[in-house]
């Protein structure tokens, strides 16, 4: 049985982001500018 990583690498947010992005069929640059802007309203910064 394999576990999953304790930890997140940074690498590894891009491997994710960019595999949303294909399973959503959603360029990936319009993908991470749409999480940032949903971080900034979240988090008010």
């Amino acid at each position: 049985m394999e576990f999953p990583k304790k930890f997140i690498l940074p690498e590894d947010v891009i491997l994710v982001t960019k595999e949303i992005a294909c399973i959503k069929d959603i360029n990936l640059e319009e993908f991470s500018n749409q999480v940032v802007r949903n971080a900034k309203e979240l988090f008010r910064f």
